[in-house]
């Protein structure tokens, strides 16, 4: 090895060897600067003046670089020191799976598993215009939290390539030495082998090879020497995984020869139609004993095969659905995908609502830059609801006949056979309501309780009350259950749960302890997600009892993305939910750059110099959000938190030296500091209200101070002053403070109102701060004197969020409710207002959130960087017709 235990590559230090190759050797070490351990790559001894050694050491750098995705080894760092180039990655605790299959074959449902999590990574690579070339057992690490693909050194890398243009990347070129083929041979294509073009499909191949020795415990191709290798990829189709383990079934032997075609053309032709089938074979393919012809079907025939067996499931489940009674045994479970319209996206934030009697879906869909309800019908047709623009959250009513969403701060309804849209409540929802009996239930604010309103319309009145002393901070998604009286609903906070409540009485039972849409169908199943996964668990709706083991429905669910008929008809959303780009845009809408490859982001914001970026981000695997800062020149994301707490509102301490942000790790809310320089994490403070919950309004230009302790319904951050004095908090009961950074800490009183005004900045010369209320009845943005909050006045004029500061305080942007970015001139005199009416500059494809910032803008106001969705059309939809076919309630 080229270095030992102390030796110091710049701020990193060699802790031990981990690993040797032909290109290179793997080290773990410390990096001082963020106290963590960490994994690093160099150029192996004699290889250092190799110049195709130096290009696929580079190669590999870009290509890991151009990614982010969960189930690949990220970047940290690159590195040159003493001559020296390295590669700074994450450490992974875990075994290769190459050591693992030296002890035999996995289990088939471990094997199943990791194979979706590599087919995810592949998807996500060539995505971004990354084809690996050397997919094998060595380089797949095996986690506690999964497989994660490694080693991109033999990576084609091109960043401007989309999914159709990488069957024509041109990868004839040997690049590991003169005269030598790219990849490890057991694990390439044909065409690699040839020396004819490698492309994304090649990477299936490779992909087949790898499930295959997973699945058999036995390599696809086998031989005493090179030469017998070579001839069996290039000649010999691999005995049927079932001949070794019968329990496979002819399902993984179809998929796994559709891997293995010696023709690209006759492949799986994209890692997501690759991704589909293999969810298939996860959930039925195993248990359906359904036995193939034998011999070698085409691709075009096994497709065909496939259609034809769920057109034929399809139109069974449809008889199914519209007989009055079934007058046979249940029929088997049906599985089949459909996919929107091309020009059409879910718009977050949202999921398919299927009716009452599984016969229509309902849902949120952007088309050229309007936000409306759409309805899939029974005979597939796909069309708008008239008078539903800016629409979030659609119901059902219990006759499947009318539609209840949220849209300009209210509850409201529209009849599918026709008629006006009219209007039930006040509402500013984020999550969907429940309609059974006469009644709705719904909450009608981000931090309050359940409410329940007549379906015709009238007075809503609270059916929950907010539990302070558990940290409570919100109640969402009710769910009403036989009788119409009962209901279960999710209570958000330092102790989330889903619980049991009732319209006649104050009682409440607790039933699961997570944080969890669900779904109750009869006659006792309760359906909910666990990460990912779409679990059943029978469950008795008179007492609040779950019992006996949760049931796998379905796997990967996009968080919450789930509804159920009553008539056995299950949608979901497949997937890990909905990925963002980091998009810079000019002021006139012309896109610009995208940064790095798309990610489950949630949150950004910029740095004060503009060279990164704070983000948070989303774990789908266990749905907590941490914090990523993204370097915007290099597109390198680097985790900040790895807490299991959620982390989120980061804001920039103005000399970026620190980072201010929230977190739920000691309570409901606190405000934590993360310092660069130490690479630390502390709670910063925490804040008292308990002695005078709503204390009188403070004189104007007065500051009220409280002691500095804990708030019971917990704080978040805002922004932090660009003179560095003060931070900007909130609490989730609407009252607004500032915190002094130097000296005491002590809270001081901004505002304390019946309203929710929150995501407030302040102007960069202190003199006035921005924010968002909901005061009129719906948001819009407001500019008041810093801190006095006197001379308040509205800016937007149509409704409005996120407002951001130019760096010279001529400008305020802000986003429409559909999306808009907008821009508000103000004058340079003492009273500041406004120069003119607010001003459209570009539409983006953002559903505008009041509660977390979705982009920013540079300082001088020229480009914006934007959360924009990575997919915004023809997304799948997952039909599961008799889903609880043979699930007995305990």
């Amino acid at each position: 090895m080229l270095f030992s235990e102390g030796t110091r590559l710049g701020p990193y230090e060699i802790t031990a060897p981990i690993g040797a190759g032909g290109m290179g050797e793997v080290y773990k070490a410390h990096d001082s600067r963020l106290d963590r351990t960490v994994a690093i790559k160099v150029l192996a001894p004699g290889r250092a003046g190799d110049e195709q050694a130096q290009q696929r050491f580079t190669r590999e750098a870009r290509a890991v670089a151009a990614l982010s995705h969960p189930r690949i080894c990220p970047l940290f760092d690159i590195g040159h020191h003493d001559g020296v180039d390295f590669l700074v990655m994450e450490y992974l605790e875990g075994e290769t799976l190459s050591d693992r299959l030296a002890r035999g074959r996995l289990p088939i449902d471990r094997a199943i598993r990791y194979a979706r999590e590599i087919g995810e990574a592949l998807a996500a690579a060539h995505a971004s215009g990354i084809v690996h070339r050397d997919l094998k057992p060595g380089n797949v690490m095996l986690t506690k939290s999964g497989a994660k693909l490694l080693d991109f050194g033999l990576a084609k890398l091109r960043p401007t390539a989309v999914l159709s243009e990488l069957t024509n990347a041109d990868t004839r070129q040997p690049i590991t030495a003169t005269g030598t083929t790219p990849g490890t041979l057991q694990y390439m294509a044909p065409e690699q082998l040839e020396g004819r073009e490698a492309d994304a499909r090649s990477d299936i191949f490779a992909f087949g090879a790898v499930m295959y020795e997973m699945l058999t415990g036995r390599r696809a191709f086998e031989g005493a020497t090179q030469a017998s290798i070579i001839a069996a990829i290039v000649h010999v189709d691999p005995k049927p995984p079932s001949v070794m383990v019968p329990s496979l079934g002819h399902a993984v032997d179809q998929f796994l020869q559709t891997c293995l075609r010696k023709n690209p053309e006759e492949r799986w032709q994209s890692a997501y139609d690759m991704l589909i089938a293999l969810r298939w074979i996860a959930h039925e393919g195993l248990t359906t004993g359904r036995r193939a012809a034998h011999g070698r079907a085409s691709r075009a025939g096994w497709w065909a095969a496939a259609a034809v067996a769920l057109l034929a499931l399809a139109g069974a489940g449809a008889l199914l659905l519209l007989r009055p009674a079934p007058a046979s045994p249940p029929a088997a479970r049906a599985r089949f995908d459909v996919a929107l319209p091309e020009r059409l996206g879910f718009d977050w934030p949202d999921w398919p609502n299927v009716s009452p009697d599984g016969r229509q879906l309902v849902f949120t869909a952007r088309l050229q830059g309007t936000r409306r309800l759409w309805m899939r019908g029974a005979d597939g047709d796909v069309q708008p609801i008239a008078g539903t623009e800016g629409a979030a959250f659609p119901f059902w009513s219990p006759d499947s006949r009318v539609v209840a969403f949220f849209a300009g701060g209210k509850l409201r309804k529209v009849d599918l056979a026709g008629g006006p849209v009219i209007t039930l409540a006040d509402s500013f929802s984020v999550g969907r309501g429940a309609w059974r009996g006469g009644t709705i239930l719904f909450a009608p604010r981000t931090d309050g309780p359940i409410h329940a309103v007549p379906d015709a319309g009238g007075p809503a009145r609270p059916v929950t009350r907010l539990n302070v002393a558990h940290g409570e901070t919100s109640h969402r998604f009710p769910t009403f259950l036989p009788g119409a009286r009962r209901f279960l609903f999710t209570a958000e906070g330092r102790q989330p749960g889903v619980y049991l409540a009732s319209l006649d009485d104050d009682s409440v039972i607790p039933v699961l302890r997570s944080q969890t849409a669900t779904a109750f169908v009869p006659p006792g199943l309760l359906l909910f997600n666990r990460q990912r996964t779409l679990m059943a668990q029978s469950f008795d709706p008179a007492t609040g009892d779950v019992r006996g083991t949760p049931i796998q429905i379905a796997d990967p669910v996009a968080g919450g993305a789930f509804s159920a008929s009553d008539s056995g008809t299950l949608v979901y959303r497949p997937g890990g939910g909905s990925q963002n780009d980091l998009v810079w845009f000019g002021r006139d809408g012309r896109r610009e750059r995208t940064v790095g490859a798309p990610a489950h982001y949630q949150q950004v914001v910029l740095s004060p110099s503009g060279r990164r970026a704070a983000t948070q981000r989303v774990d789908t695997d266990t749905g907590n959000a941490d914090l990523w800062v993204v370097d915007l020149d290099t597109a390198i994301a680097s985790r900040m938190t790895v807490d299991p707490a959620m982390d989120g509102d980061p804001t920039w301490a103005p000399d970026e030296r620190s980072l201010a942000f929230t977190s739920f790790r000691s309570g409901p809310g606190t405000v934590w500091l993360w310092d660069f320089v130490s690479g630390r994490e502390s709670p910063l403070f925490d804040l008292d209200r308990s002695r005078d919950p709503r204390p009188s309004p403070p004189e104007p230009g007065a500051l009220t101070p409280l002691a500095p302790a804990r708030i019971p319904e917990g704080i978040a951050v805002d922004d932090w002053t660009r003179d560095g004095r003060y931070l900007v908090v909130r609490t989730f009961g609407r009252a607004l403070f500032v915190v002094p950074m130097q000296g005491e800490r002590t809270a001081q009183m901004l505002a304390d109102t019946p309203f929710i005004e929150d995501q407030s900045q302040v102007s960069t010369d202190g003199r006035y701060i921005a924010f968002n209320s909901d005061e009129s009845g719906r948001w819009e943005v407001y500019v008041a004197r810093f801190p006095a909050m006197t001379d308040r006045r509205q800016v937007s004029s149509a409704g409005g969020m996120q407002p951001r500061w130019r760096r010279d305080g001529r400008e305020l942007y802000y986003l429409s409710l559909d999306g808009v970015v907008m821009a508000a001139g103000l004058g340079s005199g003492s009273d500041g207002g406004l120069t003119g009416p607010p001003r459209p500059l570009f539409q983006t494809q953002l559903s505008p959130s009041p509660n977390v910032p979705q982009y920013d803008v540079a300082a001088d106001g020229s480009r914006f960087l934007v959360l924009e969705p990575a997919r915004t059309g023809g997304e799948p939809v997952t039909y599961l017709l008799n889903w609880a076919a043979g699930l007995t309630p305990d």
